[in-house]
C-alpha cells in the first residue's frame, strides 16, 4: 500500500470502493492533491488517506509504446473503438508522418516541428471520434453530406 508521499504525478488512481478513476495532476503539499476525473472535471482533494482509498492503476508495459498518446486511456477497456482509432492514428503517424505533414509550415518538407503536446492533442480528438459521442458526430456529418 502506497503512503501520500509515494503518490506519484501523472499516474491513475483508481478508487477502492467506488471503482472511479482519477490522475493525479500535481502533489500541492502533503495531504493537498490536485485530481483529474474521467469526466475532465478537476478537484483539489485534501486527504491523508487518499493513498489508503486509492490504489495505483498499473501500467501496462508494451513492447512498442505509443508514440501519440491520447490521453483518458483508460476508457479502452470499455470503448475498444476507441482504441482501435488511437492504433489506427499511431500507425498512420508511424509510417506515414501524418501529423508531422499537416502541421507543418512547409507541408512538402516537414522537419520535426510536431511537439508533445500536438500529439496529445490530434491523438485525443482522433480516439474522441471512437468514442459513442465521436460516432454520433461523424454520423451526423455523414448524413449532412448526403444532402
Amino acid at each position: 500500500m502506497l503512503t501520500n508521499e509515494q503518490i506519484i504525478p501523472g499516474r491513475l488512481y483508481k478508487h477502492r470502493k467506488t471503482g472511479k478513476v482519477v490522475e493525479i495532476l500535481q502533489a500541492l503539499s502533503w495531504h493537498k492533491l490536485q485530481l483529474k476525473h474521467a469526466s475532465g472535471r478537476i478537484t483539489v482533494q485534501q486527504s491523508h488517506y487518499f493513498a489508503y482509498d486509492y490504489d495505483l492503476v498499473p501500467e501496462k508495459k508494451t513492447k512498442d509504446s505509443m508514440k501519440n498518446k491520447g490521453l483518458h486511456q483508460y476508457r479502452f477497456r470499455d470503448n475498444p473503438l476507441e482504441k482501435k482509432f488511437a492504433e489506427a492514428w499511431e500507425d498512420s503517424n508511424k509510417h506515414g508522418r501524418t501529423l508531422e505533414y499537416l502541421l507543418a509550415k512547409d507541408s512538402n518538407r516537414p522537419n520535426d516541428e510536431v511537439t508533445d503536446r500536438d500529439r496529445e492533442v490530434a491523438a485525443t480528438v482522433i480516439q474522441w471520434l471512437g468514442s459513442p459521442v465521436g460516432q454520433g458526430f461523424i454520423s451526423d456529418m455523414e448524413r449532412v453530406s448526403k444532402e
